[in-house]
């Protein structure tokens, strides 16, 4: 999920980390999911239209028709994210949409340099599944 989010937002890890689910900063629509972030978050760019700049999640492949369109609905993000926030609900403990979900740990949110840490895993992962040599100095 933090990986789908990070590739479909392009937003900085800072923001990404103080995602909420609470329900006044993740609304769910029929065709998109928005995200915002608290307004006692400090963006990097500290502005007001940094501020107050939603993220905004569209529902890919509304119908689906094809057998394409069923594979990439598994992309979707609001589907997604529906799913992830029904499977970590029964030990969330945080409004942290992003949390960690090892037993000793499943409480606490994440943090920026662990999302960062998720992030450089699965793109050499995703280099490891085609047996292509993982790039030197991933960053994310």
């Amino acid at each position: 999920v933090a990986f789908l989010i990070a590739i479909t937002s392009a937003r900085r890890i800072s923001e990404l980390a103080v995602l909420s689910v609470r329900k006044d900063l993740c609304i769910f629509h029929h065709d998109r999911v928005v995200l915002r972030t608290d307004l006692t978050f400090m963006p990097k760019v500290n502005s007001v239209f940094h501020r107050a700049q939603e993220l905004i999640l569209p529902t890919f492949c509304w119908r689906q028709t094809h057998r394409h369109e069923f594979q990439w609905n598994k992309l979707d993000m609001r589907r997604t994210l529906c799913i992830y926030l029904d499977q970590t609900a029964l030990f969330r403990k945080t409004e942290s949409l992003f949390v960690l979900f090892q037993p000793n740990t499943q409480d606490r949110k994440l943090s920026s340099s662990t999302i960062g840490k998720w992030l450089k895993a699965a793109i050499a992962k995703a280099y490891e599944s085609k047996s292509l040599p993982v790039p030197r100095g991933i960053t994310a």
